[in-house]
Formats: C-alpha cells, sequence, structure tokens
C-alpha cells in the first residue's frame, strides 16, 4: 500500500521491534507501539498509536532480541517491555535498577550512545560491549574495552574487561552460525 503513520511528538526513532501483534517505536525521547485499530488487526487504514514510555535509548545497537522480548540499554539503566495482558497493554521495566544501577551509572553517559549488543541463544546470555574510560577522540569511540553480560536463565549480570596494548582493539562482534548446524553457533570479536 505505502504510507505514513505520523506520530506526534516523536524524536529520532532509533529502532523498530515487531513484539507480540504490535511494532514497538523505540525513539529518542520515548517508546511507542503501533497496533491493530478497533477492527482487530494492523491495517494500512486502521491501527493505533500508544506512547508507553518516556524511556528512549542513546544507542539502538545496544537493543537485542531475548526470546522474542526488547531488551536494550537506556541512558541510566537496561530496559524491557513486557505484556500486561489483564489491560491489554504494554510497559516498560528496568531490569538492572534493584541489581546494577551504580555500575550502569558508572560508566561515562557519553559511552552509552555506542554501546554494542548480541544475543547468544545457545547459552541464553546477552553480552553488551562498552567502553569503561572515557573517550578521548572520535576514533574513539568503537574502540571496546569492557562486557556487561546478562544470563537470561538465572538473570545474573556479570562483567568482563579486555586488556588494551594499543595494537589491537576490539571493535564489535557477531554471532556465528553455520548454515549446516553441524558445528556449535560462537561469538567472534572484531578487531
Amino acid at each position: 500500500d505505502g504510507g505514513v503513520i505520523k506520530i506526534p511528538d516523536i524524536g529520532i526513532v532509533r529502532s523498530l521491534f515487531v513484539y507480540q501483534n504490535s511494532l514497538i517505536v523505540i525513539a529518542s525521547n520515548g517508546v511507542w507501539t503501533i497496533s491493530g485499530g478497533s477492527r482487530g488487526p494492523f491495517k494500512a487504514d486502521d491501527y493505533e498509536v500508544r506512547k508507553i514510555s518516556d524511556i528512549a535509548t542513546l544507542s539502538p545497537s545496544s537493543l537485542c532480541s531475548r526470546r522474542g522480548a526488547p531488551i536494550w540499554w537506556a541512558e541510566d539503566a537496561i530496559f524491557t517491555i513486557q505484556f500486561d495482558p489483564q489491560n491489554d497493554a504494554f510497559t516498560v521495566t528496568s531490569i538492572s535498577d534493584e541489581r546494577i544501577a551504580t555500575f550502569i551509572k558508572a560508566v561515562p553517559l557519553d559511552n552509552r550512545q555506542y554501546v554494542k549488543g548480541l544475543y547468544d541463544s545457545r547459552s541464553d546470555v546477552i553480552y553488551w560491549l562498552y567502553k569503561s574510560d572515557a573517550i578521548v577522540s572520535p576514533a574513539d569511540s568503537y574502540a571496546y574495552n569492557s562486557i556487561l553480560a546478562l544470563n537470561g536463565i538465572t538473570g545474573a549480570f556479570y562483567p568482563w574487561s579486555f586488556s588494551t596494548n594499543g595494537e589491537l582493539s576490539i571493535r564489535g562482534f557477531i554471532y556465528v552460525r553455520t548454515p549446516s548446524g553441524e558445528t556449535d553457533p560462537v561469538v567472534k570479536f572484531i578487531v
């Protein structure tokens, strides 16, 4: 059909995410859902837009899907979206406030916009690459020295750090699966 969905007051759209029967829009100034209107499923001429939170993200690359649910770094915490069937509504919930709020806030604010996330479905762990010390130059923005991991089964967070010698630096990572499925998938770091 083509067309445009207007969302008044939305900032910069950082990420789109399909969750259940809705499209989740995560922007620089909040989170919105776009879903079917009064007559059921989403249609080009019948839809509903709802703002569900003022929580946003600085880093669209931090967003991961864990078993179909989005999880991302915001300015001062890590958030996910949950669906409440009794109220037929989505809620944005912090998963880090009660456990690692001080740790998240210790990461320099400027660095949080460069966080990259990856979900390892085999081990049910989300990894976020980040830089723990101050960014000195623009080229330094994507040179990472730390990982924060979230174990999906236990809910435990645990950090890693890398020693950097100046010659090599970690620039990102990918989750590699072989098409045949004969070997286990692995996380590979880009240097």
